[in-house]
C-alpha cells in the first residue's frame, strides 16, 4: 500500500489533543480541556479509620470535643467510617454451637469511645460504616493471641461467621449503628505485633461463604469488602482469582496501597469483573513525619493515582486523627490535652472529599502542562475539577469548558487552607484564563450543564521542531521478523491479535498489525531489538501508525535497558486514517510511579537502549492498525 506524506511531531499538548477531539476551542489557546461524554467510574464516597486511638476524641473536653468531629465529619465533607470490629463481643465462646447464638454470653458494652464517635458521625453526615477485623478473638485463632498473625481454626469458621453476624445485628441492636460493610481481616497478608491475623486466598474463600450464609439466612444486606491486603498486585494476583470466582466471596474490591502497587492493573480488573474498587486504607506511616505542603501534595498525587488511573470509586485515608508522636492523622490530637491541630493533609483531602460527592461521574480531562495533574467529575447540576500543581512554578493555563458553569475556586497551599480564592463564570462554552499557584492544589466546584452541541475540533498547534533538523537516528525495528517481537493480553470480554503483515507496509517487506476488540481491556507488547551505535543526543522517538480513525484512546508506555517503565500521561487516540508519522519527545515520557518490575533499575532517567514499546487501552471500542519503522533520531 502506497504511504502518504502525513507527518506529526507530538509533544504532549498534541497528544492530549488527539485523546480529546470534543473539547471547545473558539480560538483560544486550549491547556486544560475536560470531554463529559467520556465517562469512567461512580464515586462512592471518601473517609478514614477511627480504629485504635478512638479515646483521644472520646475523652477531650468541651469545646474542643464538638470542634473536632464537626471539622471532621462535617467540614471535610466525607460520608465513610471504619472501625475495628470489637474482639469483646465473644471474647469468650458463647457456647459450642456456631448456628445458635446465646446473646446473654456477649458484650456490647466494651466499645464506648468508636460507638460515641461513630453515632456522632453519624448524625453530622457520615452515611457508610465500615467495620474491619484486625483479628479474630484468641480462642478461634491457631495461636491462641490477638497479637503475631495467627490463622483461624478451620472448625471456627462457622464460629467466625456467628461472631460477624452477631457484631452486625449487635451494633443496630444495642447501639443504634447500621454497619453497612464488612470486613472479615485487615491486612491478611501481615503479621504484626499489634492486633493481626493472617488469611490465605484459599481460606478467605471458605470463611466468607460461611459468613454469607449466615448473612442470607439472617437476612443481613451488609456487604463484604475484602481483601484488604498491604498493596494491589498481591490483592490481584494471588487473592482476586479466588475471592471473585463464582460464587464471589466479596461485593467491593477493598486494597491498601502501602506496599506493591499497580493502579492500571487494578483499573483493568475492576472492570473485568465489573466490582466497586475502594482504596480503604494509606498514608506514609512514618514516625514524625511532615504535615506541611509537600506531604499534603504527596496525599494529593496518591489520591489523583487511585482516581485517574485505578479508577477507584473511594478512598480512605488511614486515621482521621493521630496523636502527635506520630502525626499520621487528618487531625493530631490529644485528648488528656483536650488539643487539637489540622494538619496540611487535612485540608489537602478535603479539596477532594468536600466537592466529589458520592454520585458523581469521573469524566475525561487534561492537560498540556505536564506537572499538572487533573481529573474532573460530575452528577446531573454540579461539576468538580481538581488541579495539582506539584511544580516550583506558578501555572497559567487556559480552562474550556462545553456549556455554562459557575465555579468557586478554592486553593490550598502554603498560604491557604482550603480557602475560596475567587470564581470563574463561563457561559456557552468561551474559555477562561486561570493561575495555578506554585506547589498548590486548586479545586473548581459549583454548578454547570452541559452542552452537548459544543463540539469543536482543538486547533493543531504548529511544532517549533522541524524534522529537517533531526540528522542522527538509531533503527530500533521495521518488524522484518515481526512474529518474534510481539505479544498481546486481553481481558475475558475483549479479543486481540497480532501479527506480520505484508500488505500494510510503510518500508521493507513487514509490519505489525494489531486488530482488536474491547469490551474490557487489551494491550500490545513489542520486544524490540535496538541498532547499535551512540545513542547520544537522542531526542525522539519516532515511528509510522497506520490508523483506522477508531477513535480508540491507547495508553502508551516505553521500557528502557534497565526494565524501568515510562508512560505518557496522555493517551495516543488513533482518530487518522492511512499512515502517519509519529515523533514524540522522549522527553514526555515520565517514570511510572503507580509501577515497576520488582528487578527494573529504576532512576528515573530512561537508559538506553529502549527495549519494549507497549499500548495497552480499557476503552470500549475495535479497529485495526499497524506500526512500522520505529526509531529514535535527534539532532
Amino acid at each position: 500500500m502506497k504511504r502518504s506524506g502525513l507527518r506529526l511531531i507530538v509533544p504532549l499538548f498534541l497528544l492530549g489533543m488527539l485523546v480529546f477531539s470534543g473539547l471547545i476551542a473558539y480560538g483560544a489557546e486550549t491547556n486544560l480541556w475536560i470531554n463529559p461524554e467520556i465517562k469512567h467510574q461512580t464515586i462512592d464516597g471518601f473517609g478514614a479509620s477511627i480504629a485504635f486511638l478512638t479515646s483521644e476524641v472520646f475523652i477531650m473536653k468541651e469545646p474542643y470535643r464538638t470542634e473536632v468531629l464537626d471539622l471532621l465529619f462535617k467540614d471535610l465533607g466525607t460520608t465513610i467510617i471504619r472501625f475495628k470490629t470489637d474482639v469483646n463481643t465473644e471474647f469468650t465462646n458463647d457456647n459450642d454451637d456456631p448456628f445458635v447464638t446465646d446473646w446473654s454470653k456477649m458484650n456490647f458494652k466494651r466499645d464506648a469511645a468508636q460507638v460515641f464517635v461513630t453515632k456522632q458521625a453519624l448524625a453530622r453526615g457520615i452515611t457508610t460504616v465500615i467495620s474491619s477485623t484486625w483479628s479474630a478473638p484468641p480462642w478461634m485463632k491457631t495461636n491462641g493471641m490477638l497479637q503475631d498473625g495467627g490463622y483461624v481454626k478451620p472448625e471456627c469458621y462457622e464460629e467466625f461467621a456467628e461472631w460477624a453476624t452477631a457484631v452486625v445485628k449487635g451494633y443496630e441492636k444495642f447501639h443504634g449503628i447500621p454497619i453497612h460493610v464488612f470486613s472479615l481481616t485487615n491486612e491478611p497478608d501481615l503479621a504484626t505485633t499489634y492486633d493481626s491475623m493472617l488469611v490465605t486466598p484459599e481460606q478467605y474463600v471458605e470463611i466468607a461463604q460461611a459468613i454469607r450464609r449466615r448473612f442470607q439466612k439472617e437476612g443481613i444486606k451488609t456487604k463484604l469488602v475484602g481483601p484488604e491486603t498491604m498493596g494491589t498486585i498481591h490483592a490481584v494476583k494471588q487473592y482476586v482469582p479466588k475471592l471473585l470466582a463464582e460464587p464471589r466471596s466479596i461485593d467491593i474490591l477493598g486494597v491498601h496501597t502501602y506496599a506493591d502497587n499497580d493502579f492500571p492493573d487494578l483499573a483493568r480488573t475492576g472492570e473485568k469483573y465489573q466490582i466497586p474498587l475502594w482504596v480503604t486504607e494509606w498514608s506514609k506511616l512514618k514516625k514524625n513525619q511532615e504535615t506541611g505542603i509537600d506531604e499534603a501534595l504527596t496525599l494529593a498525587h496518591h489520591i489523583h493515582e487511585a482516581l485517574a488511573i485505578g479508577n477507584v470509586n473511594a478512598f480512605l485515608y488511614w486515621g482521621y486523627w493521630w496523636n502527635g508522636v506520630t502525626p499520621e492523622g487528618l487531625i493530631t490530637a490529644s485528648g488528656l490535652d483536650s488539643y487539637y491541630e489540622t494538619t496540611k493533609r487535612y485540608y489537602m483531602f478535603k479539596q477532594f472529599s468536600r466537592f466529589i460527592r458520592p454520585g458523581m461521574v469521573r469524566i475525561d480531562a487534561g492537560s498540556d502542562l505536564q506537572n499538572l495533574r487533573i481529573s474532573a467529575y460530575q452528577n446531573d447540576k454540579d461539576l468538580a475539577v481538581v488541579i495539582i500543581n506539584k511544580n516550583g512554578a506558578q501555572q497559567r493555563l487556559t480552562l474550556n469548558l462545553p456549556g455554562d458553569a459557575k465555579l468557586d475556586i478554592y486553593e490550598t497551599s502554603d498560604e491557604n487552607d482550603c480557602v475560596k480564592t475567587g470564581s470563574i463564570t463561563v457561559k456557552n462554552g468561551k474559555a477562561t484564563e486561570l493561575t495555578i499557584p506554585a506547589n498548590a492544589m486548586i479545586t473548581l466546584a459549583g454548578p454547570w450543564k452541559h452542552n452537548p452541541s459544543l463540539k469543536v475540533e482543538v486547533p493543531v498547534k504548529n511544532s517549533a521542531t522541524s524534522i529537517s533538523t533531526f540528522t542522527k537516528q538509531i533503527a530500533i525495528t521495521g518488524f522484518e521478523s515481526a512474529d518474534s517481537q510481539i505479544g498481546s493480553y486481553n481481558g475475558p470480554q475483549s479479543t486481540i491479535s497480532i501479527s506480520a503483515d505484508s500488505e500494510v507496509v510503510h518500508s521493507g517487506n513487514k509490519s505489525a498489525k494489531v486488530s482488536f476488540a474491547s469490551k474490557d481491556w487489551v494491550g500490545a507488547t513489542f520486544t524490540l531489538t535496538p541498532g547499535t551505535g551512540d545513542w547520544t543526543g537522542l531526542s525522539h522517538l519516532r515511528f509510522w501508525m497506520y490508523g483506522d480513525a477508531s477513535g480508540t484512546s491507547f495508553n502508551f508506555v516505553l521500557e528502557d535497558a534497565g526494565d524501568e517503565q515510562f508512560q505518557l500521561t496522555s493517551p495516543l487516540r488513533v482518530d487518522w486514517s492511512g499512515w502517519k508519522e509519529i515523533v514524540i519527545p522522549l522527553s514526555e515520557f515520565q517514570s511510572r510511579t503507580d509501577w515497576q518490575a520488582s528487578h527494573a533499575k529504576v532512576n528515573r532517567q530512561i537508559d538506553y537502549a529502549i527495549k519494549g514499546i507497549h499500548f495497552f487501552t480499557n476503552n470500549h471500542g475495535k479497529g485495526t492498525f499497524y506500526i512500522d519503522d520505529i526509531e529514535v533520531i535527534g539532532e
